[in-house]
Parts: structure tokens; sequence; C-alpha cells
């Protein structure tokens, strides 16, 4: 079951696409005054939390401590990657403040990934790097809908303590 979006686009016509952002803000208002406890609750840019672009999280990773790698893109890049995160060869989380990391990942990135899901608003954060040298890690990417089997059991303990 879901929206009527068939009946929407049979007669919304050239107001389909301002028809789709009605129907998008009432849902957003809607999830956001819902009122149990919400783990990242909708904003504007994203119905779980804050949808960023790629160079944006990078540019809020270096304010918070993290080595991160020069973000580069062109008019001769394909537009369809703009939005894609890079590879990660390690992940970690932050929910409701407390991380939960990968453990290959040391940790000195703890207080930057804290300070990182703190400053983007977002109860959980998932946070990829990259390795650079044995002991050398790199900011990659973060996203307010990560990948949540990456986390494991200590993950779900984490999400169950901040449903509490």
């Amino acid at each position: 079951m879901g929206a009527p979006f068939g009946r929407l686009r049979a007669t919304g016509g050239e107001d389909f696409g301002y028809a789709m952002q009605e129907v998008f803000a009432m849902h957003l208002s809607w999830l956001y005054a819902w009122p149990a406890t919400v783990i990242n609750r909708p904003t504007p840019q994203g119905l779980c939390g804050n949808f960023r672009h790629p160079s944006a999280w990078a540019m809020l990773a270096r304010d918070c401590g993290f080595s991160i790698e020069s973000w580069r893109q062109s008019a001769a890049d394909a537009p369809e990657t703009a939005w894609m995160p890079r590879g990660a060869d390690a992940r970690a989380f932050v929910v409701s403040g407390k991380v939960v990391a990968a453990p290959e990942l040391p940790e000195s990135l703890s207080e930057s990934c804290r300070l990182l899901g703190e400053a983007s608003g977002t109860a959980l954060l998932g946070i990829d790097f990259l390795r650079v040298e044995q002991e050398v890690w790199r900011f990659a990417a973060a996203s307010p809908y990560p990948i949540l089997q990456a986390g494991g059991d200590p993950l779900v303990v984490a999400l169950a303590e901040a449903l509490q």
C-alpha cells in the first residue's frame, strides 16, 4: 500500500511535480510530528535526516578533526555520480553520541566521530573511512541512512539503548 501516485499523475498534468512536492511536505510534517522516539527525524533534505553532498560532508568532517581526501568534481564528471560516496575500508557509527566502530579503526578517531554526529544534528550516522597507510585512516563519506548490517551486535545494542 502506498500513496496513490497513479491518480495524482493522471490528474496533476503539468502540476504533477508541484503536487509531488506537496505530498512529500505532508509526509515530512507527519513523520516529524510523530510522538514516539524517532532516530533521525526527517528534514526537508531527507526523510531520515539531512542528506548532504559528499563535498559538504567532507568539509564538515574536516572541521571535526578528520583527515580528508581532496574533493574534486568537474563538469566532465557524470552527473549521476555527483552524489555517490567513495568506497570504504571500514565504517563507524554514531548513535546518540555513542561511537560504535569497526575493530580495525583506531580509538583516536572516536572523538571526531562523536563531533561529526553532533555537528550534523544526526542521532544515527554512518561514517566511512579509507585506509591510506597501515595506521592512517581518512574520512571517505557519511550518511544519515547507513547500512546497518555492518555494525553487527554492538550497533544493535547502541540502537536499543538510544530507544529506551
